[in-house]
């Protein structure tokens, strides 16, 4: 009689745990649901979000790659004579046109594609500034160095530049005859200078009350999936960008870049303010 028992309370035990570990499994399996069930929801996001952007991407040349554009034989003209090349590599003139065009875009293009020319050849066209940001200090140098070579007026400003060259950007910044095309310039530099903001302002503020002919044309951000955290290379005075579409009211804005996921682009684009951007 008492073996019975025992067996009875041995096999009841066990029916508790055997209860308790089902139980188990079974929140287990309910959190597993959830959990597929956001990620099926993601999953779908991302799918529309890439289907978007291509079909936007596809839209964009579409419009934009065209010799149609009423600068383009003086773009022709320009990337000949100027810059001694025979033709445009892919995705160039799409964005030079919708740039010239005074379009917001984000550009990406593998390293080596010939992502600057599609600054460098507005800067020329336009005849203004173009204020060109970018970390990379030593690629600024050699840009620099290339763009002297072929006769096209470029500055940077950093710890090293001499009063001499200071004062001759500033002065070049409201001058309507002078030949200064590009401005290259850290993010960390003008988060950090006063001085060539209130300038470029300055600049920006003539040419839309007509007192300067060309004045600020155009802000080319190189490596601009830094301004995003979800960016393999964020960097903090990126940040600082955010102000430049509300400082500089009607300065089209172009950011570059060889490498963006789907969430980098979307946070770019809310950081620098263009909604209504062109992507390619």
């Amino acid at each position: 009689m008492e073996s019975t028992r025992l067996v009875g309370a041995k096999l009841s035990a066990e029916l508790s745990k055997l209860d308790e570990e089902l139980g188990k499994i079974e929140e287990d399996m309910r959190s597993l649901r959830k959990r597929k069930h956001m990620l099926l929801e993601r999953k779908a996001q991302i799918e529309k979000r890439i289907a978007e952007r291509n079909v936007k991407n596809e839209s964009s040349l579409n419009i934009w790659d065209s010799d149609d554009f009423q600068w383009m034989k003086e773009c022709r003209r320009v990337l000949h004579d100027v810059f001694k090349l025979n033709d445009f590599r892919p995705l160039q003139r799409a964005v030079i046109n919708a740039v010239l065009l005074k379009e917001d875009c984000l550009v990406v293009m593998s390293t080596g594609s010939g992502k600057s020319l599609c600054y460098q050849l507005p800067a020329v066209i336009m005849q203004g500034i173009v204020l060109v940001v970018s970390p990379l200090v030593a690629l600024v140098e050699d840009q620099l160095y290339q763009l002297k070579k072929l006769g096209i007026d470029a500055a940077t400003l950093n710890q090293s530049t001499t009063k001499e060259e200071i004062c001759r950007v500033q002065t070049a910044l409201i001058d309507s005859k002078a030949l200064l095309r590009l401005l290259y310039v850290t993010p960390e530099k003008l988060a950090k200078s006063k001085r060539i903001m209130n300038r470029l302002e300055k600049c920006n503020d003539l040419k839309r009350l007509k007192l300067l002919l060309y004045g600020f044309q155009l802000i080319a951000i190189d490596e601009v999936h830094c301004c995003s955290q979800w960016g393999h290379d964020f960097r903090p005075d990126f940040k600082f960008l955010n102000v430049l579409k509300r400082q500089f009211q009607g300065v089209p804005l172009i950011g570059l870049t060889a490498t963006a996921t789907a969430d980098v682009i979307d946070d770019v684009k809310n950081i620098l303010g263009i909604p209504g951007f062109f992507f390619f």
